[in-house]
């Protein structure tokens, strides 16, 4: 087994390399520019990297990736070099859509949507609908529940109160009583506070951690990317006046409707997807021949409202500038909208 790799690049350093400021021999730097304070221009080998982001070697995803980001860079030089998308279509499809699962972006992303989600339940609680919803639970799992705090008695006790519980009235009182406690109850400000301690970011933080670990590791070890994500025509957009820039969250995907944002959030409902490949060149993947026009010139302001932290240029232009402002501005994942519309079909279908 090859030693853990210890310095994980949660964007792919080869990418990074393509938005270079300049370059000496094999090194390559690119500006970095934050929400906040003045660019830097930083080694693209310290750009974008965390400490064991992919786990250890156990889950081998450092290391697959590092293999598919050679065989794409060869690619994309020889597809700028003038040849047909056609032999490198599947590699691209796989490239394209392990990007948008891969960053750090989007794991704080998934971190601080479940936190907005959570918030968004724990405000819209709503009393009457949750002691309903308690009640039509216990009534439904009572036996199952009286008969489980039975086997903690020593056996002649248990013997007995299993001999109780059979008896119908016995075990109406049993439950009129639970239901009498759940109406004394301040049962909303209970559950409220049980969520507001799940909203604490270090609850959040492993499930997102070992979920995106997980789920790289299957996609890459199986090589299945879903077949909802099968763009039928790539092609190479060249940058029109200002260069393009990458953002931290790298690819985003436009909705039938119109609507941009990371690919999990349109699910099979994407129409086309995005990628900065360098400071010229824009790939982009449509679903069909008849996808939905796009302004070139949108790229970057899309490219910095979704992303959380930075975004990476080849040049500190006022333009450039300009779009620190916008970083973190957009909706990855979901919209507080989105999310307020969830909870009231959740609220909806527990009545």
């Amino acid at each position: 087994m090859s030693p853990t790799k210890r310095r994980n690049h949660y964007i792919p350093r080869m990418l990074l390399n393509r938005f270079a400021s300049r370059s000496q021999a094999e090194k390559f730097w690119v500006w970095q520019v934050c929400k906040q304070g003045e660019p830097k221009e930083i080694s693209t080998k310290d750009a974008a990297v965390s400490s064991f982001f992919y786990g250890t070697s156990d889950t081998g995803v450092e290391e697959a990736l590092a293999v598919l980001e050679s065989r794409v860079a060869h690619a994309l030089e020889r597809i700028e070099a003038g040849e047909p998308f056609t032999q490198f279509q599947e590699e691209l499809r796989r490239f394209v859509y392990l990007v948008f699962i891969r960053t750090r972006a989007l794991r704080e992303h998934f971190i601080e949507t479940g936190q907005r989600a959570i918030g968004a339940f724990a405000r819209s609680l709503r009393p009457d609908i949750v002691r309903k919803a308690v009640k039509r639970e216990m009534d439904g799992s009572f036996d199952n529940l009286l008969i489980e705090a039975a086997t903690i008695l020593p056996p002649p006790q248990r013997e007995a109160m299993l001999s109780l519980l059979k008896m119908r009235q016995v075990r109406d009182f049993l439950l009129h009583s639970v239901a009498r406690e759940i109406d004394s109850t301040d049962i909303t400000s209970l559950i409220r506070g049980c969520l507001d301690a799940l909203q604490e970011r270090r609850l959040l933080c492993k499930p997102a951690s070992d979920g995106q670990i997980r789920g790289l590791a299957r996609l890459l070890e199986q090589s299945h990317i879903p077949e909802s994500f099968n763009p039928q025509k790539w092609k190479l957009a060249r940058a029109s006046s200002s260069p393009f820039v990458l953002g931290d969250i790298c690819a985003f995907a436009q909705s039938h409707d119109g609507r941009y944002g990371s690919l999990l959030r349109f699910g099979d409902d994407w129409d086309a997807v995005f990628l900065p490949v360098s400071r010229c060149s824009l790939l982009i993947g449509t679903r069909n021949e008849y996808s939905l026009p796009f302004d070139l010139g949108l790229t970057n302001k899309i490219s910095a409202e979704l992303s959380r932290d930075f975004i990476f240029a080849s040049e500190v232009t006022d333009g450039v500038r300009m779009l620190a402002g916008s970083i973190g501005r957009g909706s990855v994942l979901l919209s507080d909208e989105e999310i307020d519309v969830t909870m009231e079909e959740v609220w909806s279908d527990l009545k």
